[in-house]
């Protein structure tokens, strides 16, 4: 299983992810709007929960990746903007070292 986790790392598919969730919950917003413009068509309805329950798992999926990418990132900062990062908010909890 940690080949896996490695292999998908590798890939660095957060922007890809990140997208994708933004995508499909802006997407199911306008198809539930649409479906209110046109309530005798219910598939629109499920179309829109359907789309919106998928970026819901899809942004779950981006803040895995986005660890992921943090740390990736975090190994390559160096010197003052390290203690800069340090002493951010949230920065004990993104942020190792």
């Amino acid at each position: 299983m940690q080949s896996v986790v490695d292999t998908l790392k590798a890939l660095q598919p957060h922007p890809f992810i990140d997208h994708f969730t933004v995508a499909l919950i802006l997407f199911g917003i306008v198809v539930d709007l649409v479906a209110s413009l046109v309530p005798s068509r219910l598939w629109l309805r499920h179309t829109a929960l359907t789309l919106m329950i998928v970026g819901a798992v899809a942004a779950w999926g981006s803040n895995l990746t986005g660890g992921w990418e943090a740390g990736r990132v975090w190994e390559h900062v160096t010197g003052p903007a390290k203690d800069v990062l340090r002493h951010m908010p949230g920065g004990a909890m993104c942020c190792r070292g």
